[in-house]
């Protein structure tokens, strides 16, 4: 086999080595990620549920950025840890994101875990995003809205008037319109269906 031939078998194998390292490092920390987030969710649930005291009921927090971009959220009910008051626990959530210039997007979700101080923002349960004529059900939404992110994830349902997608996780900056779609096991793909 000639020399040169030789190199360029094992360049291409380090450097396919080193993709498939780099790509098993970025999936090993989105799965902590996940783990952490599921952690997260249920120390804090379990952390309110023994809180009786602190219900308040009809909660409204109305944030604006300086893009003039307004952040409204409701709930029904909500519990305050004092040990954490800027962290509340919402029941029957309500939220709207009035981007300027543009349409609103809507979230509601049976629960949220809503930061006061950042506005960020955890929906879980029956979480339904809509946007004109787009409408996502997922079972968790994080919204950042300093970030100007939105991060859709677990068993992610996408409609529109022509077509519907199944995805792992969608995420989105709220100013630029990006979206990436992931499928979080590459034997997966992304399933489309075009209703014409």
């Amino acid at each position: 086999m000639n020399k040169k031939v030789l190199i360029q078998i094992t360049l291409l194998i380090v450097i396919g080595l080193i993709l498939l390292k780099i790509f098993s490092l970025y999936q090993e920390k989105k799965n902590k990620n996940q783990i952490k987030n599921k952690n997260d969710e249920k120390i804090l649930n379990e952390n309110f549920e023994n809180i009786d005291s602190n219900i308040i009921e009809n909660i409204k927090y109305v944030a604006k950025d300086d893009r003039d971009n307004i952040y409204e959220i409701e709930s029904q009910f909500g519990k305050i840890n004092p040990e954490k008051p800027d962290i509340i626990l919402m029941d029957k959530v309500t939220a709207i994101i009035y981007l300027k210039n543009r349409e609103e997007i809507i979230i509601s979700s049976d629960h949220a875990i809503y930061n006061s101080k950042s506005y960020e923002t955890n929906f879980y349960t029956n979480v339904k995003l809509s946007y004109i004529e787009h409408y996502i059900t997922s079972k968790n939404i994080y919204l950042s809205f300093e970030n100007n992110l939105v991060s859709i994830s677990n068993n992610v349902i996408y409609k529109n008037l022509n077509n519907e997608m199944k995805a792992d996780e969608i995420e989105m900056n709220l100013i630029t319109k990006e979206i990436k779609i992931f499928m979080h096991d590459n034997e997966k793909k992304i399933q489309i269906l075009s209703k014409k």
